[in-house]
């Protein structure tokens, strides 16, 4: 049916309009009169229709396209129930700290498993970045060292400065040894460093 399927009609209010229709076409050649077409809808009406249904497509082709690009390519299985991290601090190179251009230097947070699933064969993987072009180097994964529920376990990176000065900021998701992000809902961990 074009005026629901295409035209985005509710399906029944079709099918109710559309029988009425035939009913009263059967009606009338039963009765052997012309039968009456049904009035057309003034067309202000049509024009507000119109834009009503225009304005709907866009917002199922906004809504699409956030769903596509937003989500993960592929499904990611679900993390297992009473998973959970806390950050506890950053103990190595602060927020904002200034690093030498093109210096080595290591970063290290701690964390706290603070569920009731052991990290065991977890891995913090690279989650994306900004700063500047030729950005701070470093591997794509860590990692997390065997955490029992309740533990606190340190997990360090090392990273490459550019050779420029400016800013790097990395940002970090823990997962597992195929990659699979753990706790998606979680903040990722990052570092955020100047270059002098």
């Amino acid at each position: 049916m074009l005026a629901a399927g295409v035209l985005g009609g509710d399906e029944d209010e079709v099918r109710h309009e559309w029988r009425g229709e035939w009913e009263r076409a059967r009606d009338a050649l039963i009765a052997g009169a012309v039968p009456e077409p049904a009035p057309e809808a003034a067309p202000e009406r049509s024009r507000r229709t119109a834009f009503v249904l225009a304005g709907a497509v866009a917002l199922v082709l906004v809504a699409a396209l956030v769903f596509v690009f937003a989500a993960p390519f592929g499904s990611e299985p679900a993390a297992p129930a009473g998973d959970a991290s806390e950050f506890v601090a950053d103990v190595t190179v602060p927020d904002g700290s200034e690093v030498a251009a093109g210096s080595v230097f290591v970063k290290t947070w701690e964390f706290r498993n603070a569920g009731t699933v052991g990290w065991v064969g977890r891995y913090l993987v690279r989650a994306g970045s900004f700063g500047n072009p030729g950005e701070c180097a470093t591997p794509e994964r860590v990692p997390v060292p065997q955490t029992a529920p309740g533990e606190r376990v340190r997990v360090s990176v090392e990273v490459r400065a550019p050779d420029r000065p400016g800013h790097c900021q990395v940002y970090w998701k823990m997962a597992d040894e195929q990659g699979h992000i753990l706790l998606p809902n979680t903040r990722a961990v990052f570092f955020s460093v100047r270059v002098i």
